[in-house]
């Protein structure tokens, strides 16, 4: 070990220290090209040196330069124009391309010209900077930018086979991209923008496809998306999910009294599949034992309502079963009728809904039934008994509203016992009544042109449309398909559409459109005449101005117009 005395240069004063500072006589780590070397601890008084002193390099070309140190430092290489001239500041090896370099190991001092001019490449010591030593470079040559040429897209022809997972169906494929840009090496920007041409894709290059056939996934550039890569990927197989199915298919009805004997019941899927078992009103239904496949259940004595029994298989696909509790259905020796669905509705004029009633019919007693509606409802044909168990039936009724009314009546007897009913209830509301649309909703233009007005009249089955215009001096319509033999001002000879409008003199007039069997269906445009470009009052042809309007075309307008606007 020896003593050293440590100076430091700052602003341009030497500071000296007072005490000496021990350092071990180990060279500290160098390294840069051309190696180095020396004596003992670098200072300000070092010297460092490059070779060669000047050089002419053409656009993309390169060369290694070297520095020689007297010192154990470490040298750092520079340029004082990077866009013009780039060097390796230290030993380096890049796992990507960084430009303008590519992947590689390369040695400090390692220049590359990358445009026409003039720049420095120093060499500097590290704990030093402000002993160094340049070189000038000079470069020649057109200066090339470096753009993107292709995408190279990951892997090509791939297979991949569907699956189910948690219940769905998918096959997954991720894809990769490189970017080259036009110097052969990998481009700066690396960004994919990722797309396909069936199933999806992420923005990670993750493809999803939920079913089978053949897919094109392309990678755009980011940095020029006009450059693409694709890759063909075909997707296999299937996912054939089967679902459960259950017996028996319901609903069914159960009754709650003490001492009930029809208050229990069970179902099983019938084709095997495992299920896990879910009741949605356990406050009337018990489910007192289940497995896989089966499941079994009681009501809850003194209630009524109804519960929906649930099997759902691992793949997500499941079956229900509705459950009925009445008390009326305790004694399977007693006619009784469970409760209607729907109990009460609102229906519109001639329309049908579906009323289902459960219905209890001891064995050996007939089980048809006597119907009987309010005025304003009837029902279409006979009502559809079917089992639904032991001595269990569904009524389905096939209900019509033939007027409007509040709190229309159902009422269901047993045939073998009348005295045994249930009711339900609607009420029928009327249906919307016609309307009309007229296109354009407003139209304009300059005296002696014009164009077509079109109405369209729905909800009713005359759909025929007439036109008029409320002040034909300014606005003349024809009112429904006509034919003219001869030109009759403002028309020209020849057929014409209902609808049509010429403009004759500048103001505003509303043209409407009407049903002819029911003038309260009518809606109405405005137009705007104005004068052609120069001209303050409409040309002889079409000066009509005092032309007045007929009788008959007032009281139409008077009628309609004055409902139209209540």
């Amino acid at each position: 070990m020896r003593k050293l005395t440590l100076f430091l240069t700052a602003l341009g004063l030497i500071v000296s220290c007072k005490n000496s500072i021990t350092i071990d006589d180990k060279a500290v780590a160098g390294g840069g090209g051309g190696g180095g070397g020396g004596t003992g601890p670098c200072s300000l008084n070092s010297t460092v040196t490059v070779s060669p002193k000047s050089n002419t390099l053409v656009v993309g070309s390169t060369m290694q330069g070297t520095a020689t140190w007297n010192c154990d430092g470490k040298v750092e290489w520079y340029s004082t124009d990077g866009s013009r001239v780039d060097v390796i500041h230290f030993d380096t090896t890049y796992v990507n391309s960084q430009f303008p370099w590519g992947v590689g190991t390369f040695k400090a001092g390692f220049i590359k010209a990358l445009a026409p001019g003039q720049a420095d490449v120093c060499a500097k010591l590290v704990l030093f900077p402000s002993v160094h030593d340049c070189m000038h470079i000079t470069v020649t040559g057109t200066s090339t930018t470096v753009t993107v040429s292709s995408v190279n897209v990951t892997p090509q022809g791939a297979t991949i086979s569907l699956s189910l997972s948690s219940g769905t169906c998918s096959a997954t494929q991720l894809f990769s991209g490189q970017v080259l840009g036009s110097d052969g090496l990998p481009y700066s920007n690396q960004g994919l923008t990722w797309t396909t041409s069936g199933g999806g894709i992420s923005s990670s290059g993750l493809f999803t496809a939920s079913a089978p056939g053949t897919y094109t996934v392309t990678g755009a550039s980011v940095a020029d998306p006009n450059v693409k890569g694709t890759a063909q990927i075909t997707v296999s197989g299937s996912c054939q999910q089967t679902g459960p199915t259950i017996n028996p298919v319901g609903p069914i009805t159960l009754g709650s009294g003490t001492g009930c004997t029809n208050n229990t019941g069970s179902a099983s899927i019938t084709n095997g599949v495992a299920v896990t078992w879910t009741n949605s009103n356990p406050s009337v239904v018990t489910v007192t034992s289940s497995t896989s496949t089966t499941v079994n259940f009681v009501s809850v004595s003194g209630t009524s309502g109804s519960t929906t029994i649930t099997g759902t298989a691992a793949n997500g696909l499941s079956v229900s079963l509705l459950v009925n509790v009445s008390n009326a259905s305790c004694n399977t020796g007693v006619i009784a009728f469970g409760t209607p669905r729907p109990a009460d509705t609102t229906i519109m004029a001639n329309t049908r809904y579906h009323l289902y009633v459960p219905y209890t019919v001891p064995a050996g007693v007939r089980n048809d039934v006597l119907v009987r509606t309010s005025n304003c409802l009837a029902y279409v044909g006979a009502p559809v008994i079917t089992s639904t168990g032991t001595n269990t039936y569904q009524i389905d009724l096939t209900v019509q509203g033939i007027a409007t009314c509040q709190g229309g009546v159902i009422i269901l007897k047993s045939a073998a016992d009348t005295t045994i009913s249930v009711t339900a209830h609607a009420n029928v509301v009327s249906a919307p009544g016609p309307t009309i649309v007229c296109s354009p909703a407003s139209a304009s233009g300059v005296v002696g042109t014009g164009g077509r007005v079109i109405c369209t009249i729905s909800g009713s089955t005359d759909t025929r449309v007439w036109y008029y215009s409320t002040d034909p001096s300014r606005v003349s319509v024809v009112q429904k398909d006509t034919t003219f033999a001869a030109a009759t001002n403002p028309w020209t000879a020849g057929s014409h559409f209902g609808g049509e409008y010429r403009y004759i003199w500048t103001g505003s007039a509303d043209e409407c459109g009407y049903s002819p069997s029911n003038p309260s269906i009518i809606a109405c445009i405005t137009h705007t005449v104005t004068a052609a470009s120069g001209n303050l009052i409409a040309s002889s042809t079409f000066e009509i101005r005092d032309h007045p309007v007929t009788v008959e075309l007032n009281r139409l307008y008077t009628a309609v117009r004055s409902r139209s606007l209540k």
